[in-house]
């Protein structure tokens, strides 16, 4: 299969089996994956969950303590910036850090080399839903 703009086959070029570079008014194939990481391993210790590049993506806060994987629902922090805390009063003294409530989920905006999205969470093994393209 070649790797031309308009695809081949008649398939659009998204459906090819390999890659090809995108000029200019086109788009690359989005290929969904898992973050760097998922879990908050030691509570109140943040993790890197998106490190740059990457185009794109998603971090959950799951909506139950069953599928966050503890004993109760809590709320998880994400910080573009730097590392959050792991308190409502901490996240309201960072000025760029996000409280996700239970069931909520943070928009990973597209980041060069270089940067990283951090979670942290009050709880060992807090799970997390994290995909990046």
């Amino acid at each position: 299969m070649t790797n031309t703009p308009s695809g081949s086959g008649g398939y659009p070029s998204a459906f090819q089996l390999t890659p090809y570079v995108a000029r200019a008014g086109q788009t690359m194939p989005v290929v969904p994956k898992a973050g760097n990481a998922f879990v908050v391993t030691h509570g109140s210790t943040a993790i890197a969950a998106v490190v740059g590049p990457v185009y794109g993506g998603y971090i959950v806060n799951p909506p139950n303590a069953a599928s966050q994987n503890i004993t109760t629902a809590e709320n998880c922090y994400v910080d573009p910036v730097a590392a959050p805390g792991a308190t409502d009063s901490a996240a309201a003294a960072a000025a760029t850090t996000t409280v996700l409530e239970p069931g909520q989920a943070y928009t990973v905006p597209c980041i060069p080399d270089g940067l990283t999205i951090y979670v942290n969470a009050p709880t060992s093994a807090h799970a997390l839903n994290v995909v990046v393209w």
